[in-house]
């Protein structure tokens, strides 16, 4: 195996599992919330909202891959567009506090999803 066919493996493989932990914790959410002592909150709300933003930059690699890119190269695009959007934000000051947290653990996704692919991009 190549170094290029694993790296690809690579990509495809952590795409893949991001985006099927955060269906797989929207999906329990939805099975909680049929039950009569559900109590919908923050809390219950917070491993979904987590393992969609950790989802969010692989999904965006996915639907370039789906465009025609190649795994890697679709990837550095995504890691670009990762940088930009985290140097030209800053921190949510929305009046919604859910709405600063959903950004907030957007934004450290995006942090982990640059550090945590940087060797798949080299």
């Amino acid at each position: 195996m190549t170094t290029e066919t694993s790296t690809t493996t690579q990509i495809t493989d952590s795409a893949e599992h991001a985006i099927t932990r955060a269906d797989k914790q929207r999906k329990q959410l939805a099975e909680s919330m049929t039950a009569d002592s559900f109590h919908l909150d923050t809390y219950s709300l917070q491993p979904v909202l987590r393992a969609q933003a950790n989802a969010l930059p692989w999904r965006h690699v996915r639907a370039r891959i789906n465009t025609g890119l190649t795994p890697i190269e679709a990837l550095r695009d995504v890691r670009a567009e990762q940088t930009r959007r985290l140097l030209g934000t800053s921190e949510s000051q929305s009046t919604d506090a859910l709405v600063n947290e959903t950004e907030r653990m957007e934004r450290e996704a995006a942090r982990n999803f640059l550090r945590d692919t940087e060797r798949l991009a080299a």
